[in-house]
């Protein structure tokens, strides 16, 4: 089929201009453009031949027009929400991820032809509390544009190194908070650090309590497209989250030459393997967010500043073999004509 000929794929909504979901859209969509596809939303007044749904949308009745007329759904999940029911906040928040949940479970249970989850860890997760869905489900690593993510020319500079931490939102649990607290707190107060930095949004309750360790900066939410410079301003990358699906920015660190520090919990082994950083035992059950080992943490990033220059150039090449956009994007690729 001729390029300009090719059918449309619609997606509920277009890309969020931040956070994970936004990132691999953004990207997924420049793919299909530039593979022939249209690219169309809702109020586009067209009828997709595919659907694309990144994690949950309250765009159903959509979904269901477009499932009458003959189109496939593909669904992208990640994980399911879950820290709202140990961490006391907002009703409204409370609320929030549960109907999202739902949303997702109807998708993926009801209308979806082919289910891709982010991770093995991911896939697991939907199997134990939602079983098996009825159609087919692959498994897609997220990618990273590797000429985008890149490690800076120059050889790291001497003396101690810089600390990057990049979340979607920061949580005000005690287990995050402890953290950054205790690892990056103790490792700039000894002069381990030359400095940490928080990228992205930060509570004000996390914030109240980390203002005040001397030498590490809250950047706040940071622009998708300045965020290849902030990875080359840093030395090591600390992952916070605990069971992480399958975080974009973990691959983009690597792909950056960053070495990548964090809890084995969710993922994160599963894309960080030994000589690309450390992963240490969480110490308690991630899943009840009781406090982590962070000694055990301190040590994994002392050990990684002994040998950055070593573990940067492995995550390097882990990024190369394993987390390129290209191969990402034959992969989806290759479902969507699939079921076309």
């Amino acid at each position: 089929m001729a390029k300009n000929l090719r059918p449309a794929v619609g997606f509920p909504h277009p890309p969020p201009p931040e956070g994970g979901p936004g990132t691999f859209q953004s990207y997924f969509e420049d793919i299909l453009r530039e593979n022939g596809f249209k690219v169309v939303y809702p109020g586009d007044g067209v009828v997709p031949r595919v659907v694309c749904v990144v994690g949950g949308t309250a765009k159903i009745p959509w979904l269901l027009r477009c499932k009458a007329r003959g189109a496939r759904i593909l669904h992208r999940l990640d994980g399911v929400n879950w820290r709202h029911r140990l961490v006391r906040g907002p009703l409204r928040g409370r609320l929030l991820a549960d109907l999202r949940n739902r949303l997702m479970v109807f998708v993926r249970n009801r209308l979806a032809d082919h289910v891709v989850y982010q991770s093995e860890f991911v896939k697991e997760w939907w199997h134990r509390e939602y079983r098996p869905a009825r159609c087919d489900e692959s498994v897609i690593h997220n990618g990273a544009d590797l000429e985008r993510f890149r490690p800076a020319n120059q050889n790291a500079p001497a003396g101690p190194p810089v600390l990057l931490c990049v979340e979607g939102n920061v949580q005000p649990d005690e287990a995050t908070l402890k953290i950054l607290e205790d690892v990056c707190g103790n490792l700039l107060k000894g002069g381990e650090l030359a400095a940490a930095r928080i990228c992205g949004g930060v509570s004000p309750q996390a914030k109240a309590r980390l203002e005040g360790i001397s030498g590490l900066r809250l950047m706040g939410v940071v622009p998708r497209e300045k965020m290849p410079g902030v990875y080359t301003e840093a030395s090591i990358f600390l992952n916070l989250e605990i069971n992480p699906p399958c975080p974009n920015a973990v691959i983009e660190a690597m792909a950056s030459g960053l070495p990548v520090v964090g809890f084995d919990t969710g993922s994160l082994a599963e894309l960080v393997p030994e000589g690309a950083g450390m992963t240490v035992p969480y110490g308690g059950d991630p899943w009840r967010l009781e406090g982590g080992d962070t000694g055990a943490l301190k040590e994994a990033v002392r050990r990684v500043i002994g040998r950055r220059d070593e573990y940067g150039r492995e995550a390097r090449l882990v990024a190369e073999k394993k987390f390129g956009l290209e191969k990402m994007a034959e992969n989806y690729l290759e479902i969507v004509n699939r079921l076309l």
